[in-house]
């Protein structure tokens, strides 16, 4: 009974064995398989991260370019807008020319009107004490004629270099 007692225990174990050899077999293989999937993740991820490095130093150099452009811009807006502060300033002084040319022309045409008065003109070139005073008085009302005609230009001008400016 001791001898079919102790067979059976070596043919269990040795059942047990094998069993386990199979499954420490299978365990293998699954073990390898394992190793050989992380190994290929570790590829991938080492790819993957010569990739990410690659794309995050294009990112930085982007934005590197991106902050270069903004600083230009920024000169450019300081650089516009002293240029506006420059134009508003020459229109400032531009419309004060155009007031003060107009004032200057309406103190004339009211000097005008009172000497322009036909009759006046008449007997005020009339009234000169020689014929050369006669031509120097009608000489002077040409001069105030085209004086004035200078003028309006004047403002023309002023006022068309004033547009322009705007």
């Amino acid at each position: 009974m001791k001898n079919l007692l102790f067979v059976f225990l070596v043919l269990l174990t040795t059942g047990l064995q094998a069993q386990t050899k199979e499954e420490l077999q299978r365990q293998k293989v699954l073990l390898q398989d394992q190793i050989d999937l992380a190994s290929e993740l570790l590829l991938k991820t080492k790819n993957t991260k010569e990739a990410s490095l690659s794309e995050l130093q294009t990112l930085n150099q982007k934005i590197e370019a991106r902050n270069k452009l903004i600083r230009t811009m920024d000169r450019q807006i300081r650089s516009i807008d002293r240029e506006v502060t420059r134009k508003a300033k020459e229109i400032k002084n531009l419309e004060i020319r155009v007031d003060s040319l107009k004032s200057d022309y309406a103190d004339l045409i009211k000097l005008a009107q009172r000497q322009q008065k036909p009759r006046d003109q008449i007997l005020f070139i009339l009234s000169s004490s020689s014929f050369a005073q006669a031509a120097k008085r009608m000489q002077y009302f040409k001069d105030m004629a085209a004086y004035r005609e200078q003028q309006v230009q004047h403002i023309a001008a002023a006022q068309e270099t004033l547009a322009s400016e705007r």
